[in-house]
């Protein structure tokens, strides 16, 4: 590994080739810049690679399709590498910049999604969703068990796959699994170290992989080569957005669970406190804010902005006949459709505070993991502050997208990391008691 390394924007270059018909291609002295994308909403890993071609590589390769990427880049030690196999799925933008060179892009996405996309999964499942998501990943994706990281999920479920990819089925299980405590925040992604099918309350309660300072502008050059975790840029996405809690039910919502078999309709309702009170979160206090509308009802009365219709037959076990004929119906009811309402809003409680930031390229910074944030006031501070931090976007952040950039001796690693709560309780805490005061005055 790459020990020499002294400043954040080096990297070496273990492998860069192309492997094709006609074998191994070195290319790492042909490419200009290689991005390399991962997110916990996406299933598996993308890229693309400039190539400055002068060999006329494009034309021995004649590229069809059947090509891979190997790549193996590092840091230092404690930085983790990519270590990975690609396929080269499309060349895009091929153009000459003079008589003897050529440039295009290269894309390539990890070998699973095309799996995947030429498979179509028509089976009946009786088993916990954390079960089948194990099943798909080894049986219809060749994962290995090394690279598959699954958080149990409760419950014996009945679901039928219908003629859908492996991928789809994956997204359709996180959708309705709920873990061991009832969280309903389930996703699954591909980052560097492989495939999860786990929840965000879980992943929000791993360990910071690193504490991030923030870098004013005034600090000299030299010393931001030599800092791996000083951030260079810190941009605030969103810190709120009240339209889209409406909209995701995140103040309150009301769901509608209509069982045709049955012949019943359940009915439940859900405010802020109900959701937020049932998760882990990754600091003291919500982010969300509470108020009173011209109506004088507060924002957590409003149960219908957001209203959710279920057809399901999940109560059809209680019926007389089918407690006769088939009994093991009564204690296999699948409840999950109960927690619809709790997943939109949670998720939409953790995009509500969304940071773009760019770091020194560093490899440990991915998918899933958290990382703690120190972002300094930027105004003047006071002879009252406790201290400089900036208390509403400081904290702890799960790592929900990165973008890996690697130029010319240069990597940047940026960020998009999110948060559900926040280190500064004096608002929620003023929040809470206005609220206590206005519902108990009607």
């Amino acid at each position: 590994m790459a020990d020499n390394i002294n400043y954040t924007t080096q990297f070496e270059i273990e492998e860069l080739s192309i492997v094709s018909k006609i074998g191994y291609i070195d290319i790492s002295s042909f490419f200009e810049e290689i991005h390399i994308f991962d997110s916990i909403f996406n299933p598996c890993i993308t890229g693309k690679i400039l190539i400055r071609d002068s060999l006329g590589l494009a034309n021995k390769l004649m590229f069809d399709g059947t090509e891979l990427i190997k790549m193996s880049i590092g840091k230092t030690k404690n930085l983790s590498k990519l270590e990975k196999t690609f396929r080269i799925y499309k060349i895009t933008e091929r153009k000459p910049v003079n008589p003897n060179t050529e440039t295009y892009i290269m894309h390539f996405a990890s070998e699973e999604y095309f799996l995947s996309q030429q498979q179509k999964i028509s089976k009946f499942y009786k088993k916990p969703y954390s079960d089948i998501a194990r099943n798909i990943f080894q049986e219809y994706l060749g994962v290995k068990s090394d690279r598959i990281f699954i958080e149990n999920t409760l419950g014996i479920r009945h679901i039928i796959m219908p003629f859908e990819t492996p991928f789809w089925c994956l997204s359709l299980c996180a959708k309705k699994a709920i873990n061991q405590k009832k969280s309903p925040t389930f996703v699954f992604y591909e980052n560097n170290i492989g495939y999860h099918f786990v929840s965000l309350s879980s992943l929000i309660s791993k360990e910071p992989v690193t504490t991030i300072n923030y870098q004013p502008k005034n600090v000299l050059e030299e010393d931001m080569l030599k800092d791996f975790n000083g951030a260079r840029e810190i941009e605030v996405l969103t810190q709120f957005n009240i339209d889209n809690n409406i909209k995701a039910g995140l103040y309150g919502s009301t769901f509608y669970g209509i069982d045709l078999t049955a012949g019943k309709v359940v009915k439940k309702t859900a405010n802020f406190f109900d959701i937020y009170g049932k998760s882990l979160h990754a600091n003291r206090s919500p982010n969300v804010g509470l108020f009173q509308n011209k109506l004088n009802r507060m924002n957590t009365q409003m149960t219908d902005s957001n209203i959710v219709v279920h057809f399901s037959d999940a109560l059809s076990g209680r019926l007389d006949y089918i407690k006769k004929t088939n009994p093991t119906t009564i204690n296999e009811e699948d409840d999950t459709y109960n927690y619809m309402i709790e997943r939109k809003a949670l998720i939409q409680n953790f995009m509500n505070r969304r940071l773009r930031v760019v770091m020194p390229g560093n490899f440990i910074l991915t998918s899933g993991e958290t990382v703690n944030m120190l972002i300094p006031k930027l105004t003047e501070k006071t002879i009252n502050d406790g201290d400089n931090l900036d208390q509403t976007i400081s904290g702890k952040y799960l790592i929900a997208a990165t973008r890996h950039i690697l130029s010319f001796n240069r990597h940047e690693t940026v960020m998009e990391i999110i948060t559900d709560s926040t280190i500064h309780d004096d608002v929620y805490k003023s929040s809470v008691k206005q609220t206590s005061l206005m519902v108990a005055n009607g």
